[in-house]
Parts: C-alpha cells; structure tokens; sequence
C-alpha cells in the first residue's frame, strides 16, 4: 500500500511539473519557478496531494539532490575575489530588509515578537532559485552573478546562526537564563564539531577518496 501511494505521488507530481514546465516556457520563465508553482497547485490550490509522511520523504530527498546540483555549479575559489563586496552587500541587503519588513509587520499592528520574527524571515532568500536561474541565463560565472552567490552564502551563514540560536532556546517550560545559556552552548558547540568534521573530511577524506 505504501508503495502505491509512493508512485501515485511521483507520477502526479511529475505529470504536474510536466505541464506546468510546458506552460512556463511559453512565457520565458525558469524550471525551478515552474516546479514552485506546480507544488503550489497540487497542495493548498487544489489540494490533490495531502502532506503525509511520504510526501515529507520525497520533499526531502528533492532538496538534498537541489543541493548537491547547487553545490556542483559554486566555486568557492570565485567567491572568495567577491568576498568583501558579499559580505557588505549581504549586510546592507539583510539590515534593510530586516528593518523594512519589521516596519511593515508594526504598521499591520503585528506585536513586538512577532514583528521581529517576520523581519529575520524575510531577511533570506532561496540560494536554490537564484542559483538555477543564474544558471539557466548563463550568467553564474558573471561578476555581478558571483556577487550574487556570494551574498546568498553570507544569508545562509546568518541563517545557520539564526537557526543555531533558536535551537538553543527550545525547551519545555518557561525560559530560564541559566537554560537558555546552556541550550545555546550546546548549540554552538555543536555547530562548531560539525564545521570542523566538514572541513577535515573535505580537506583529508574526500581528495584521496574521489582519486
């Protein structure tokens, strides 16, 4: 029963991004926003596929190939020429964002909390668009495209952080300084073996494995 479900899935979705992919490129817009737009049909639209744990499985096997297919189109040696306009670009772009949306969010009579939720949610973009439709135009090797990735990496680093530092604060109960300390030192220190195994295998592991 489990695998009828799973075909059925796959095949309504894939004759789903089928035609909207046809229509799409009638009027020149990229694949990935076509596909954006087929999932937004077949979910709240029209609701014929329901979240259940195999749509959740095949939604998390498609971001992990979107990312790999990502992380084979960056160089990380062609950022690192952009690095300082990046860093800067991302900071100006993810500030102003911030404090535009928080604005916004307050002139909506949104409270305090929840406004500065709205902000930081707004401050990122999706590095998996904006990468494919560089991509796709041909201009991923451009100067202002390696600008471009290199602002999307300076949200994702914030957004790890960001991530990191909500994790710390989960837990059950009313917040305690003493908790919040240590569920944000877990946190990072977690965050910090992780990047430091990445980066060990990538320099030690990886090289002689793919040799």
């Amino acid at each position: 029963m489990a695998e009828f479900e799973l075909l059925n899935s796959l095949g309504i979705m894939l004759l789903a991004a089928l035609g909207v992919t046809l229509a799409a490129r009638a009027v020149r817009v990229p694949n990935i926003v076509a596909y954006i737009g087929a999932g937004l049909l077949l979910g709240p639209a029209f609701g014929l596929l329901e979240v259940s744990h195999t749509i959740e499985l095949i939604s998390e096997f498609g971001i992990i190939l979107l990312l790999f297919l990502v992380g084979l189109e960056l160089s990380l040696d062609k950022i690192k020429e952009v690095g300082t306009t990046a860093f800067v670009a991302g900071g100006v772009q993810m500030g102003g964002t911030a404090l535009g949306g928080g604005l916004l969010a307050g002139a909506f009579g949104i409270p305090v909390v929840e406004a500065i939720v709205v902000a930081v949610a707004l401050m990122f973009s999706s590095t998996v668009v904006v990468v494919k439709m560089l991509e796709k135009r041909g201009d991923l090797d451009a100067p202002y495209g390696q600008i471009a990735v290199g602002v999307l990496l300076v949200q994702d680093l914030v957004v790890v952080m960001v991530l990191t530092f909500v994790a710390g604060l989960a837990g059950p109960g009313a917040l305690a300084w003493a908790d919040v300390a240590w569920g944000l030192g877990q946190a990072f220190v977690g965050m910090g073996l992780l990047g430091g195994l990445i980066a060990a295998a990538a320099r030690y592991v990886l090289p002689p494995a793919i040799r």
